[in-house]
């Protein structure tokens, strides 16, 4: 190994601290410092309480939005995982899914073709039946001859 070479863990280790707890640690010790120079400033009468109340309202300000922020990166990483297991749980069912459209795509062609077929019989019957019932319903009572006609009457009658 080169001498000039970094270490992988102390070069982990610093990427932690410069990457993680720097960017955290840093506005903690300010806010900290703040709110000591704002105690150290009213014990000496150096500001009025007024200009105390301005400065703890943007502090408190910051204090919400701090966790609020905190809160909305939790949320954006749920997210990310949302958004990596959809593509994930995708990519394995992806198979079946095209595989139940061609089955469904087969079935129509099929339905399609087979429909006059199942369907001539079951037209020939109706019609049969329609000419039963036409010569029963001649043969029970005779039409009247008022004029009035039904819809599945053939005759003119």
């Amino acid at each position: 190994m080169a001498s000039n070479a970094v270490d992988p863990v102390r070069k982990h280790n610093r990427d932690v601290w410069l990457k993680i707890v720097a960017p955290v640690l840093l506005p903690v010790i300010g806010l900290i410092g703040l709110c000591v120079a704002l105690i150290i400033a009213v014990a000496t009468d150096a500001i009025e309480p007024v200009q105390v109340n301005i400065v703890m309202s943007v502090v408190s300000t910051l204090c919400l939005a701090i966790p609020l922020s905190l809160l909305c990166l939790g949320g954006c990483a749920v997210m990310i995982l949302v958004a990596y297991s959809g593509s994930w749980g995708y990519k394995h069912v992806r198979t079946p899914i095209r595989a139940v459209r061609r089955l469904t795509d087969t079935i129509t062609a099929q339905t399609k073709q087979q429909a006059p077929k199942i369907a001539r019989p079951t037209m020939a019957l109706n019609t049969h039946i329609t000419r039963v019932e036409h010569s029963l319903r001649h043969w029970i009572a005779p039409v009247e001859t008022s004029g009035r006609k039904d819809s599945y009457d053939e005759s003119s009658e």
